[in-house]
Parts: C-alpha cells; sequence; structure tokens
C-alpha cells in the first residue's frame, strides 16, 4: 500500500478520508483538500495553506476538526506567521479541561468514524462537562483517549444521569440513523432502566428529622396539600402522590384538543416554576376503559418540536412508564408518562432542569407514585345502609358513618342500584311523595378514577344536559344558578315565568367523597331540602 503524502505543515505522514475525499493530519488534527497539497511554483507560504483551511471548512460546512474550533494547538502551531518565529511544536493544547476533553472526543470521532460529523460536537460537549461537572478523573481519561474504544471506557466512568444527558446532547446535534451517526452516539453508554426506575415499595421515605404538617384540601379535585418541616410540599390523592421542592400552584383546566370521541376534557395541574426550571405534574382522567388513540405518540410529536426526542421505557408496580428526554444547551426536559387504560388516566410528571438543579429535579420525579385503591363497584357494601332515622320532628337520611344527611319532607322509599356497566357507579334513590308533590334525593358512588373524570368540564356538560331535561319537564324556560349545598358550590335549575309544572332540580358533587348528590322536586319547594345537605369531614390519604 503507497503512503500518503506528508502534513505541509509538520511533515507527519497523511491519512486518507473517503467520506471526505480530504487527507487529515493526526498529529496536527486538521483535514487538507488535496488541491493544498498540489505542487505550484515557489514554495507555498503557511499563510496560504492556512487560508485554502479556511474556505474548506466553510464550503464544507465544518469539515476541519476540533482544533481549529476550540484552539486545541495539538502539538503543532496553529497560527499563521505575522513577522516572529513560530512558537515551538511542543506548546501545551490551549483550552478548558472540558474544552480539551471536547477536542479528544472529536479528535477520536474523527479518526474512527467521520470527521465532518464529530467536528460538530465540540461545543455541545465542552458545555455538558462543564455544566454537569464532571469528575477530573473522567476528563483527564478523555484528553488522553486514542480512539472511540477509549472515549466508551472514559464515559462508563460518568454517572447514570450525565450518560443520559450527554446522550441525549449528542443525539440532538446528530439526530440521523446513518451509521457513522450510531458510532457517535454509541460512544455513551445507554444507562441502564435502573437508574431511573423507583423502588416498588411505596413513596420515598421521609428524610430523618422531617415531619409533615396539617394537610389542606385544596378543592381541586380529590387532591390534598401537606407541608414538610423541610419545606416541601406534599400532593396527595387516593390515586396519586408527589413530593414539591417547594408550594405548587395548582389549577384545572380545559384542554386545548378533543379526547378521542371529540369530547372536551381537563387537565389537572401541579407546578412549581422556578425561573427557567420547572417541576410538573399534570393528570388526565377520562373514566375507564379508555383506548390509546396515540397519545404517547402525540406526546413525542409535541416534544419534538424542541429538538430530538430520546425514548426509554420501565415497568414500575405493574405500570409502564415512558420517559421522554430533550436537551437543549444547559437545559434538559424529563417527562415521565404513564398510560392506565382500564382506569381512563394519564399522568406525566415533568421537569425542566439545569446541571445545578438535576438532582432536585430527580427527585421529584422519583417521588411521583401511582395509587392502586380498591373499586367501590366491586364492594357490595357500598352504599349499602342508607335510611332515615327521626331526630325530632325532623326526619333525616343518612349512611351507616353519616357520612351525609339531609332532611326529608316525607318517609321515602330507599332503592339500591348498582350500574357498573354503564353508569359505573351505585346509586342509591330516596324518594318521598305526598299527594301529587314528589321529593327524590340520589347519592351516586363512583371509584376514584371515574370521580375524578367529573371535573368542570365534565359537570358543565351534566349541567347543559339537566337544562335540557328540565326544559321539556317544566314545559317552559329554565335557569341555572350557583347555589351551596352542603358547604360546596353546587347549582339549582327551575323554570322562569310560567311554567306547565312546577319543578326544580339541584347537584352538587363531593370530589372528596367520590359522589354525586341530585336533588328532583316536583310541586314541592326545595330550598330549605337543599341547605339541609350535610357532609362530614373528610381525611386525605396518606401521601
Amino acid at each position: 500500500m503507497s503512503q500518503g503524502p506528508s502534513c505541509p505543515n509538520c511533515r507527519s505522514q497523511l491519512r486518507w478520508f473517503p467520506q471526505l475525499q480530504q487527507w487529515g493530519c493526526d498529529r496536527c488534527q486538521v483535514m487538507i483538500p488535496p488541491q493544498a497539497l498540489a505542487p505550484s511554483p515557489g514554495a507555498r507560504s503557511r499563510n496560504t495553506l492556512w487560508i485554502v483551511l479556511g474556505a474548506a471548512a466553510v464550503v464544507g460546512g465544518g469539515v476541519a476538526v476540533a482544533l481549529l474550533t476550540v484552539g486545541n494547538g495539538g502539538g503543532s502551531n496553529t497560527t499563521p506567521a505575522t513577522g516572529g518565529s513560530d512558537k515551538p511544536a511542543h506548546e501545551a493544547p490551549k483550552g478548558t479541561p472540558c474544552e480539551l476533553a471536547a477536542a479528544a472526543i472529536v479528535t477520536a470521532g474523527g479518526r474512527d468514524a467521520d470527521a465532518a460529523l464529530a467536528n460538530k460536537l465540540p461545543k455541545t460537549l465542552a458545555l455538558r462537562c462543564d455544566t454537569d461537572k464532571w469528575k477530573p478523573e473522567v476528563v483527564d481519561c478523555l484528553e488522553r483517549a486514542g480512539g472511540l474504544r477509549d472515549v466508551l471506557g472514559c464515559n462508563k466512568q460518568l454517572t447514570p444521569d450525565q450518560q443520559r444527558t450527554l446522550r441525549a446532547d449528542i443525539t440532538t446535534v446528530l439526530p440521523g440513523q446513518t451509521p457513522m451517526e450510531s458510532v457517535l452516539r454509541d460512544m455513551v453508554p445507554i444507562p441502564p432502566e435502573t437508574t431511573v426506575a423507583q423502588s416498588s415499595a411505596g413513596p420515598p421515605p421521609l428524610p430523618p428529622g422531617v415531619k409533615l404538617g396539617p394537610p389542606e384540601r385544596t378543592d381541586v379535585g380529590d387532591f390534598w396539600l401537606v407541608p414538610r418541616s423541610d419545606g416541601e410540599y406534599v400532593i396527595t390523592s387516593p390515586l396519586v402522590t408527589a413530593t414539591f421542592p417547594s408550594k405548587p400552584t395548582i389549577k384545572v383546566a380545559k384542554a386545548t384538543t378533543v379526547n378521542a370521541d371529540g369530547k372536551p376534557f381537563d387537565i389537572y395541574s401541579f407546578a412549581v416554576e422556578q425561573g427557567t426550571v420547572l417541576y410538573q405534574l399534570q393528570i388526565i382522567a377520562l373514566g375507564r376503559n379508555a383506548r390509546d388513540e396515540g397519545g404517547f405518540a402525540k406526546v413525542e410529536q409535541e416534544l419534538g418540536k424542541l429538538g430530538p426526542v430520546t425514548k426509554a421505557s420501565r415497568k414500575e408496580d405493574g405500570q409502564d412508564i415512558t420517559r421522554f428526554t430533550v436537551s437543549q444547551g444547559g437545559s434538559t426536559l424529563l417527562l415521565d408518562g404513564r398510560i392506565d387504560l382500564p382506569r381512563g388516566l394519564l399522568v406525566n410528571s415533568t421537569t425542566v432542569t439545569d446541571g445545578a438543579t438535576r438532582a432536585v429535579g430527580d427527585q421529584f420525579l422519583a417521588s411521583v407514585r401511582i395509587k392502586r385503591p380498591p373499586d367501590p363497584l366491586e364492594d357490595p357494601n357500598t352504599l349499602v345502609g342508607v335510611r332515615v332515622r327521626k331526630t325530632g320532628k325532623k326526619l333525616v337520611a343518612h349512611d351507616k358513618t353519616d357520612s351525609f344527611t339531609v332532611e326529608l319532607p316525607w318517609q321515602p322509599t330507599v332503592v339500591r342500584t348498582p350500574d357498573p356497566k354503564n353508569k359505573h357507579d351505585i346509586e342509591v334513590a330516596l324518594t318521598a311523595t305526598k299527594g301529587k308533590a314528589t321529593v327524590a334525593f340520589v347519592v351516586s358512588e363512583q371509584s376514584p378514577w371515574d370521580a375524578l373524570s367529573k371535573s368542570p368540564t365534565k359537570i358543565s356538560a351534566l349541567e347543559r344536559d339537566d337544562l335540557a331535561s328540565m326544559e321539556k319537564l317544566a314545559g317552559g324556560r329554565v335557569m341555572l344558578t350557583p347555589i351551596t349545598m352542603g358547604g360546596l358550590t353546587g347549582s339549582k335549575i327551575e323554570p322562569i315565568g310560567r311554567a306547565k309544572q312546577k319543578v326544580s332540580s339541584y347537584l352538587v358533587v363531593n370530589p372528596y367523597q367520590h359522589r354525586m348528590y341530585r336533588l328532583v322536586c316536583l310541586a314541592q319547594p326545595c330550598d330549605a331540602v337543599a341547605k339541609s345537605l350535610h357532609f362530614a369531614d373528610t381525611t386525605p390519604d396518606q401521601p
């Protein structure tokens, strides 16, 4: 095999890179176009050589390797002569330790894979090294790397989180599926799934000395907010728990899209925003037996607008979890997505962190736990024992534990009706009649996941249906007004002006009991009945 030409800069033998159609000097760490080596009258000045290399770098989209980008001299002079003598060939490379490590990685990538692709990485590599505070021994190891095998060995010394963010950043710069891009991505090991998996033994225990404060109702769904003595806060419900580094903002809002049935839905959001740093939990409850119409595909599509997305799957407590990672500069977005189709739940926990806050973000993601409370529809004792007791002259309807009480004008009949297939609830109807007058009080209990789907948007839809039904029943126009029942905001529908039939209906949802209470009265005023409704205090589910 014939030898290559000599480097005009250091006289070392050059190596041919067929994919670039250029010569490369391993010592100087530069690419040299063939035309730069063509014979010409007289000696070519070194200034002229660097002009040619500069033009090649511009035309080739960054053909020159890292030494032209980060200032790694590679042991030879890279400065055009300006009348003074050249610097000695053995001058130490210039740059920060991270820049030198990045230059060495790029050199190895150019040597063993593709120099043009590797040359896109130095700034990304140096920034990630500096942001994630790579250990000095890792940086030293990379500076001495002679090839991609050495780089892989050094990168195995990074923490799993550092490996994950580094690989995500490289994927951002080299998102293609060509063999050489895959080779460069694979110089960073894929962290094992156990690096992001959480213990199945329950939520992380409280740190020593940390105590929980009194729980507060959020009045959003059935969620409670529990302060901790260390300044952190726990969001908890029968379905989920998560620990935030500070007090989160809590809201429920209508989604900007519709579900697979074309119906609107709400998103429960809990978030801590600290500048560009974000810790967020979002829950969508669609009701049991949901179907997946590409939910995660849409998540990945939206995240793809931010940059290349990496995806990894794992399983916790029998629940599949998909983690999406997107990196931009020093920031990394991590999203853990959980879809529970039998219960109709979509739970996304998200962090956007930098090097200084990444550990806090990982702690937040690790704190998110999905619970599996029993289904009341499978409990034969759900809403059993609803009855009426006489207190003085009052007839008080109640259940076994007095979780609700309401005063009825006459002795009612009590009928319990389980409906696990259609309404997915258990109803108890108390109907009291006297002559033409009727007072019907109905309690329906659902599972925590079905009850959570009774969000404000769905309740509004129920009220619109009630308006239409009441208009037919009344034989005229009706109106809806808010009313307080049992300390909660409910609604009342009654006729406007003349109506064929005197009728009124009331509706209130108690999210903490997972129950809906309805009152319908014919030919009988019922404001007194509605106002007599009382709910027992509820206690939060344990974090």
